[in-house]
């Protein structure tokens, strides 16, 4: 590693979070294409497996692919928004500095005063459990240090490693997804999971005076975003 490279690392450290060469910072204009296949990758990867082994008495289980689809085009229109930082939205990434290439990503908003919500979380497989998603969080609720409540509603079934994971990191479960607030999301929602769709996910509340250090993952959760349910996570 030559010194000039080294000196940009060692200002990109102090500017944004630093960990075990990856850095986090607040995503640009410039990083959205490859976001959006890092998007892609991880949603076949990760999410049609599970539609597969727990979604089949849904239509999204006999659907996933046009339903992902689906997701990516609205996901493109929410990353663009993000970056524009011209509302309470953002679009975290995770990059490999050695390699340039992101390998994580959090897009979040603040939905009121004392509440944030965590709309979707990825990381590369190949970076899984290594405390990236942790580090993103943690980024996250810097941005607003007046949240003390995270509200999360991760799918019922087939996922058990996710739901652990929040339990472990002080979420308690509240009951199970709310109604959605927005008619062209929940249209969405009972397209892919049926009228019943509230039962289809659990629904967690963080609060930061249980834990003196936020440590928390979450999913996509139940405010209106472009008509498009948002629930993925992937640590």
């Amino acid at each position: 590693m030559n010194r000039r490279f080294s000196v940009l690392i060692l200002i990109s450290c102090i500017m944004h979070t630093c960990v075990g060469g990856i850095v986090l910072r607040l995503a640009q204009q410039a990083d959205l294409t490859a976001l959006l296949e890092l998007d892609r990758q991880c949603s076949f990867e990760y999410w049609k497996p599970l539609f597969l082994a727990g979604y089949t008495h849904v239509p999204v289980g006999n659907q996933v692919d046009q339903m992902l689809e689906e997701e990516l085009i609205a996901d493109q229109k929410l990353f663009a928004n993000a970056v524009s930082l011209s509302n309470n939205m953002r679009l975290l990434a995770a990059y490999n500095v050695e390699e340039n290439k992101p390998v994580g990503l959090l897009l979040f908003d603040k939905a009121d005063e004392r509440s944030i919500q965590l709309d979707l979380l990825m990381v590369d497989k190949a970076y899984r459990r290594k405390g990236i998603g942790k580090q993103l969080i943690d980024r996250a609720l810097a941005e607003f240090p007046a949240i003390t409540i995270c509200d999360v509603t991760p799918l019922r079934f087939a996922n058990d490693q996710t739901i652990k994971f929040y339990e472990a990191y002080g979420f308690e479960r509240i009951g199970f997804r709310p109604i959605d607030n927005d008619n062209a999301s929940e249209l969405s929602l009972i397209k892919w999971f049926g009228p019943s769709y509230t039962e289809m996910f659990y629904h967690y509340r963080w609060r930061k005076s249980d834990l003196s250090t936020p440590t928390m993952i979450v999913t996509k959760g139940y405010k209106k975003h472009a008509g498009i349910m948002k629930y993925r996570c992937i640590k």
